[in-house]
Formats: C-alpha cells, sequence, structure tokens
C-alpha cells in the first residue's frame, strides 16, 4: 500500500521506480500532515506524489531546465518535491547543471569544471539567468517548504563524496541524497544514516539491468530509470519497506496518462501503487489528478510563514516589531498585518505602536495561490491567517 505523501515531478527518458527506506520514509512521512494527501474523507488511495524533473523544463512559458524560474513556478503549482543535478566548478563551488558540458543549456562551452565560479557567471541559461548555485537551489526550497531530489552527477570519484555532502547540508532543507553510484549511496549512508537517500539504478550503458530489493544499497530508495513498473514489482519493493517512484521520461513518453508499448502511464502505475510521479510535465499530470477516478487528487499545500517575531505580551507606549521585513508565506505571498485595539501600525508597516491598556489583537493574512491548466483548476496552498490577543498591562497573549 501506498504511504500517504504528496505530488512530486521528475522525468528523464522513459518510466521508473523509486523506493523509499525505513529513514527516507521518517523523513517524508514527517511533512505528510501538511503536503500529502487527506483521505479521511476520501474513499480513494491518494494520487502518486509530484516531482518536478529539473523543475519541470517543458513546462511554458520561458522555465528551461535547471532554472529558478522553473523550480519557483513548480513550487507555485504545488509541487512535493523538485529534482535537479550538481557539478562542481574549477574551485569547488556546487552549481546546478544536468551536463556535463555548458553546451546544451547556455550560451557558453566547455566542462563545468574548467571554470571558476567566478568565470561562470559570465554565461547565461537559455532563458537568460546566470547558472544556479546549489546553495539558492537549496534557499528556495526551504523558504518554499518542498522537498528536493539533488543528484549528484559526477559520483564517479569518491574525492568528491565529502563535498557533495558538506554542499547538502550547508542549508537546512529538505533533500534526498541521489544517483546512480553505489559507492556514493554507501558511503553517504555510513556518514550520515539520517539522510534520506535515491538510488537510480543498475545500468549498462543506457540499458537499465533488473534490480530486486536486495539490490537497493542500505538506506537508500530506489529511482530507477526505464523500468517496466508492475504491481508485482511495487509489492515486492513495499514488502521491503520501501516506496516506488516512477520516473517518465521524454524517450518513452510515459506522460501520456494511459501508457504506451514500453510501459503503463499514469494511470498504471498509480494502480500498481507508486508512492511518486516524476515527470517533466508537472501542470499535465496535476490536471490529470484533477480528473481520474484512479485516486484522489492532493488538497491545497498549507501556506506557512516562519518570519513572525510575535512578542510573548505587549506593554503600553513600546513598539514591537511583528515579523521580518518583507515576510513572506511558503507560497511566497507577502503577509499583511491589521491591527485592532489598543495599538496602531502604518500600512505596510512589520511594527506596531502600543498606545494604552487594554484589548489588542493583530490580525496577519496571506493569500493563497490556485492554478489552471487545460481546463482543469486547483488551489495549489490554502490561504493563510494568524490571529494574536493581548491584554496589555495583564497577561502575555494567546493565538
Amino acid at each position: 500500500m501506498r504511504r500517504t505523501l504528496a505530488l512530486a515531478v521528475g522525468g528523464v527518458v522513459s518510466a521508473g521506480l523509486l523506493a523509499m527506506g525505513a529513514t527516507a520514509a521518517a523523513a517524508a512521512e514527517n511533512v505528510s500532515g501538511t503536503s500529502g494527501h487527506d483521505t479521511t474523507s476520501a474513499s480513494m488511495e491518494p494520487c502518486p506524489s509530484l516531482v518536478a524533473h529539473r523543475g519541470g523544463f517543458e513546462t511554458p512559458p520561458n522555465t528551461n531546465e535547471n532554472s529558478m524560474a522553473a523550480f519557483e513556478r513548480a513550487a507555485d503549482i504545488g509541487v512535493w518535491a523538485i529534482e535537479t543535478d550538481v557539478w562542481f566548478t574549477k574551485d569547488m563551488v556546487p552549481v546546478v547543471m544536468h551536463d556535463e558540458t555548458l553546451d546544451r543549456t547556455t550560451d557558453g562551452t566547455g566542462k563545468v569544471s574548467d571554470y571558476t565560479y567566478a568565470q561562470l557567471r559570465q554565461f547565461r541559461l537559455n532563458n537568460g539567468e546566470r547558472i544556479p548555485t546549489l546553495k539558492q537551489v537549496l534557499e528556495l526550497i526551504k523558504k518554499r517548504d518542498i522537498w528536493g531530489f539533488i543528484e549528484y552527477k559526477d559520483a564517479d570519484d569518491p574525492a568528491y563524496f565529502e563535498a557533495y555532502y558538506q554542499a547538502l547540508m550547508e542549508v537546512d532543507a529538505n533533500v534526498y541524497g541521489a544517483g546512480f553510484s553505489t559507492e556514493l549511496m554507501e558511503w553517504l549512508h555510513k556518514e550520515d544514516p539520517s539522510l534520506p537517500l535515491m538510488w537510480f539504478g543498475k545500468r549498462s550503458g543506457s540499458i537499465p539491468i533488473p534490480v530486486t530489493p536486495a539490490d537497493v544499497p542500505e538506506g537508500a530508495d530506489p529511482g530507477l530509470i526505464n523500468y517496466l513498473i508492475t504491481p508485482d514489482l511495487v509489492a515486492q519493493m513495499n514488502a521491503a519497506g520501501k516506496d516506488v517512484n516512477v520516473w517518465f521520461n521524454t524517450v518513452s513518453k510515459g506522460d501520456d496518462p494511459a501508457g504506451n508499448s514500453l510501459g503503463p502511464g499514469w494511470e498504471g502505475v498509480t494502480q500498481a501503487g507508486v508512492t511518486w510521479v516524476s515527470t517533466d510535465w508537472p501542470d499535465k499530470y496535476l490536471s490529470w489528478a484533477q480528473s481520474t477516478n484512479d485516486c484522489a487528487a492532493p488538497p491545497p499545500k498549507v501556506s506557512k510563514a516562519t518570519c513572525l517575531t510575535l512578542p510573548k505580551k505587549l506593554k503600553a507606549g513600546r513598539t514591537y516589531r511583528v515579523m521580518r521585513k518583507g515576510c513572506t508565506t511558503s507560497a511566497d505571498r507577502p503577509v499583511k498585518l491589521t491591527v485592532k485595539g489598543n495599538a496602531a501600525t502604518k500600512k505596510g508597516s512589520n511594527r506596531i505602536k502600543v498606545r494604552r491598556d487594554g484589548r489588542t489583537k493583530l490580525v496577519l493574512t496571506a493569500k493563497g495561490r490556485s492554478y489552471s491548466e487545460g481546463g482543469e483548476s486547483w488551489q495549489s496552498y490554502t490561504t493563510f491567517k494568524k490571529t494574536q490577543r493581548y491584554r496589555v498591562g495583564s497577561v502575555s497573549g494567546r493565538g
């Protein structure tokens, strides 16, 4: 049976699977209360969680793969996770790029590792952005309260394993270490057993080699690309304590909900019991999830605001800052402050001034998010509201 998680987008060139081991399962289930499906009032299982592969780079407008615009847009529409890729520059700065070279996705040429980070900044992605650093992407993941599947591309050289791990730890964000290298998975699990891991399977060139749960490195979930997904395979992984992620990619065209000769589509893998669907087309997947009878579409993600600094008590005649400047929610919406009672604030301010003793009420609000695609509409984030009441000159506030 699928665990209750939320949607995730990440496709490359066909269908595959990702199973979640005990450590990773615990990490993901910690957030299922806010981003997962609510099945208490629905008879259907939740739809597989959505992961945006390279940010969902096939989706317009102008959201090329592995760009900040693609990642922001993926967060806006309500994905559970984004998938991205990491290389190191000549001076060991981790940057986000799928290919080893710049040629396909930028106006530059040559290997990423041929340039220092300062030199790399002269080049632009195909959408005009600078090449993002991993730190920038991790900060977005943290701010938007989503997960990140961070694939280390040059995982054949153990000399870089420590640098990759430290890069993941630079920001306190929800991330999986990911890659094809069994050696990398084993090293990461030994270094930090609490880090969720995703292993992409065994290959002979571009051809996947069949695997069993016993092949998956300890502490890792399989995210196997170009594997035919069957109910038996999913059941084997689930019996071993692993959830399955199916990767749809541009070669198999598996993003067709009905599938094709290369394997089942969204309907088939949902019926097989996978936990995640990764795709280059997150909008299309969410539209399908809204209309299918195979599973229950996800509810909107709960908007959060971590930039509030509400005081425990107020005193007359004093001024208090109640939120950081430019405070926004996880839906990337500005928080508005309204004051009632014996305090006042200027429009657009993040501070209040308490005028005298008595009752004061602070109301902080922010809009939610909704999205439409292909005639289908859904709310991707809830509206935000927090109320804090005070009795000035007496007891501290409660909200």
